[in-house]
């Protein structure tokens, strides 16, 4: 994760149960974490060294790639997220997760490579996703299943520098949403006999995706099959 750059002032909006700093015009840079709403937006200069726009032809280099389509993500799943709590509060947000996890499992399952388990693949889209914040991430080969132990959630560290830079922190964490969102995704799609949980400890939490029966087989010894359609 990231402080902001781009420019634009971070604003405070209404209390939620949730939790995620404002940025880039009061927008979440979180994966998963719920937006809080956000006043008018106003434009501010952009800070020395900023890319302005020429006549010349150029192009983004693979660094400012990644940045660009980090906070472009950031302002499409707040924004989403924002309106949903604006018009429909708490109990939208609730619901949001519901067919999010169901649009996320078809789409998992349709994705899904030939060969590949759905726990398999739902927990390495998971550590990917961590991945992608800078978080200090490992994958654990167990008898009983996977485990995904997140030392050092990036999230949470953009969410201190952020404090430490003066942005105002509206909720309490974003762990609330990011755990509730992936467990009801990982309900939907991984196999019948297999359970996704997650403990949250300091600033990281662990994954689990465990299974009584042995990998790859189900109570009857058949392939395991992904349930998306559920």
């Amino acid at each position: 994760m990231r402080p902001c750059t781009s420019g634009c002032r971070e604003r405070r909006s209404s209390k939620s149960s949730f939790s995620s700093p404002t940025t880039v015009a009061g927008r979440s840079p979180t994966t998963g974490c719920a937006s809080p709403r956000r006043s008018s937006p106003s434009w501010t200069a952009p800070p020395a060294g900023t890319p302005t726009m020429t006549s010349e032809w150029s192009s983004l280099d693979p660094a400012e790639k990644v940045d660009l389509w980090r906070q472009r993500f950031f302002e499409a799943q707040a924004a989403a997220e924002e309106f949903i709590l604006g018009e429909h509060g708490e109990e939208g947000l609730a619901a949001w997760i519901q067919a999010n996890s169901r649009i996320t499992a078809e789409l998992l399952q349709a994705q899904r490579p030939a060969g590949v388990s759905a726990t398999d693949h739902f927990m390495t889209r998971l550590q990917r996703q961590l991945l992608l914040y800078d978080s200090a991430v490992t994958s654990e080969p167990q008898p009983s299943g996977t485990v995904l132990r997140n030392a050092d959630c990036g999230i949470l560290r953009y969410r201190k520098r952020a404090a430490r830079a003066g942005v105002v922190l509206t909720f309490s964490s974003p762990c609330p949403y990011c755990q509730e969102l992936n467990t009801a995704i990982a309900a939907r799609y991984v196999e019948p006999d297999v359970t996704v949980s997650c403990e949250q400890a300091g600033d990281g939490c662990t994954w689990r995706a465990e299974s009584p029966h042995a990998p790859g087989e189900d109570a009857a010894g058949s392939p395991h099959r992904g349930r998306a359609g559920d």
